[in-house]
């Protein structure tokens, strides 16, 4: 093999290593490549505030655990002692700022 034929090789060598980096990488591990990573993180942070919170019986949807009436189907649920409104039903004067009182006491 003269020196051309030595680079040539070596070249396809170092392509081949990178296209299986990116199939590796990206396509198999379902990844986002390296340059859009800053924003996964918080996009995983969004998920789980999204997932947190309480399923509605009456249309299976997940809300957040402040709301008394789901904004998908319309269902009451029980106010709890000591919690925190949802700024929205704040707003719309469904409860009032601030926790409810305890009626226990």
């Amino acid at each position: 093999m003269n020196r051309l034929d030595l680079m040539l090789t070596m070249l396809l060598l170092a392509y081949a290593a990178v296209l299986a980096w990116y199939v590796r990488s990206v396509i198999v591990t379902k990844n986002k490549p390296a340059s859009s990573s800053r924003h996964s993180s918080h996009n995983v942070k969004r998920k789980r505030k999204r997932l947190s919170g309480k399923k509605c019986p009456g249309c299976n949807q997940i809300i957040d655990s402040r709301r008394t009436v789901c904004h998908h189907c319309g269902h009451q649920f029980e106010v709890e002692p000591g919690s925190e409104p949802h700024p929205d039903e704040v707003e719309a004067g469904i409860r009032k700022a601030g926790p409810e009182p305890n009626k226990e006491q």
